[in-house]
């Protein structure tokens, strides 16, 4: 009976540090995780067109990186200029982004 009560002890301490972890990723809000998907498909995109003009693999993938996160700085400035809310966390999620692509491209 003691080793049944120290499972379920374990399974809701799991459990609460489960929940807290969901909550937390849900309060990001769905943009954000939009905002990092299109950083990594841009990017892959734009590696895949250097590797069809024949440039070395680490090379298109720092140039694809760098230019998906700064189409998404210049999305950013547009928004902002138009709604007057410049969003930095937005900036930073394309910066996970590229991050998330550097890792898996190289």
């Amino acid at each position: 009976m003691l080793n049944m009560n120290i499972v379920t002890f374990k399974n809701l301490v799991m459990r609460k540090w489960y929940d807290k972890l969901v909550e937390w990723l849900v309060s990001f809000g769905i943009d954000k995780y939009l905002h990092v998907l299109a950083t990594i498909v841009v990017a892959m995109i734009i590696a895949r067109v250097c590797l069809w003009t024949g440039a070395d693999r680490t090379l298109a993938g720092c140039f694809a990186g760098f230019v998906a996160l700064v189409i998404g700085f210049i999305k950013e400035a547009w928004d902002g200029r138009v709604t007057k809310v410049f969003d930095g966390t937005d900036v930073l999620a394309g910066f996970i982004g590229t991050v998330i692509f550097f890792l898996t491209w190289i």
